[in-house]
Formats: structure tokens, sequence, C-alpha cells
């Protein structure tokens, strides 16, 4: 931030995100040994997000094993519905939260593939529903395409998710999904690290 005087401050995202990781800190110690087996045997960037409200926050990010870096970061805030972490955390709502939700945020499309009629999510809610993980194919952002699962605490609530993330170029979307069992596996294993904690 830049005062009238031409000095400048620390603006209020620092903040926001030392106070969100501090809050996090607690169990990420225990969740990023899973996250970083993920990115070990997949070699692609993931990443665990947190809800907060109509929104996704990165709160971890491991990049991957090539080259190529991702233009995320923790701290990035995400919207669910074009996002595969988003699109599982929706799908575990029933259609009249995931109703709530939209309407208190801007749905917009962000790419050609963004997805912004509800009769087409709810469709894409389904499938995701029934096969247990979500697919970004380009939708939130181009040349990219991301396989996500939703995670839950031990009350069952749940509270984000992870993903595993790559540029299209280095797999179609049927390639991607191959990935879906061992994102899954690791959902369910933060998931169980998230319900130890609670006790």
């Amino acid at each position: 931030h830049q005062d009238a005087d031409r000095t400048y401050h620390l603006g209020p995202r620092p903040g926001r995100l030392v106070n969100l990781v501090e809050r996090e800190d607690e169990y990420l110690e225990h969740v990023i040994p899973h996250l970083l087996a993920l990115r070990d045997e997949t070699g692609q960037t993931v990443h665990f997000a947190v809800r907060r409200k109509e929104q996704l926050t990165y709160t971890v990010k491991l990049d991957g094993l090539g080259s190529h870096r991702m233009r995320s970061y923790v701290g990035m805030q995400l919207p669910l519905y074009c996002t595969a972490i988003g699109k599982a955390v929706l799908a575990t709502m029933s259609q009249d939260q995931v109703v709530r939700v939209l309407s208190r945020a801007p749905v917009r499309r962000l790419t050609a593939r963004t997805v912004v009629t509800r009769p087409q999510l709810f469709d894409q809610l389904d499938v995701i529903a029934r096969r247990g993980w979500a697919l970004d194919d380009g939708e939130n952002e181009v040349d990219t395409r991301c396989v996500g699962v939703a995670v839950a605490r031990g009350d069952g609530n749940v509270i984000g998710g992870l993903s595993m993330s790559g540029l299209d170029q280095e797999f179609d979307a049927e390639e991607l999904a191959t990935f879906a069992p061992a994102v899954g596996e690791t959902g369910r294993a933060v998931s169980d690290v998230l319900a130890a904690r609670a006790g």
C-alpha cells in the first residue's frame, strides 16, 4: 500500500494470509507428507485448499517435478464452480445448498470451457458425486487440467480438498483421469488424518 507521502507499507493481504496459515498449521504438518507422496508419485503439481464461504484458498502448493511452474500460489483464492476442488466440494452438498452458494458468488466465464449454466453444472456435480472426483478441463485457467477431491474433518464437515494439476499439453482429460485413484486415495488419507486430529 502506498501512502499519500509515497511511502510503502504492507497491505491487508499478507496479514490475512498469516492468519489463515496460523489457523491451519496445526494439522498441515500432518497433511503435507500425504501431499508430497502424491506429488512424487505423479510428478505433477499438488494443491491443498480450504473453503472460505463461497471461495477456496490455497494453503499448500507443491510444485511438480518438471521444469514448468504453475502460476498458483499459497493464499490464492479460487471459485468453487469451475475448479476441480471446488466442484468436488459442491458435489457433497444438496442442490439447495449449491444454489445458495452460487447465488452469493459471481459465476462468470473464465475460459471458453467454463460451465456457467446451472443445468450443466448440476449434471457435472451428479457425475462427480457418483465417481468421487472432479475434473477441471481448462475451465478455470487456459491450458491447465486438474483432478480433485473433497476433504472432510472428523465430524464429516467438508473443509476443502486437494488436487493434482498439469498442463493440457502433457495429457488429455482421459489421461488425467488415470490419476484419479491416486488423488482419491490421498484425499481419504488426509480426511483420516483430520479425523484422528479431531479426536
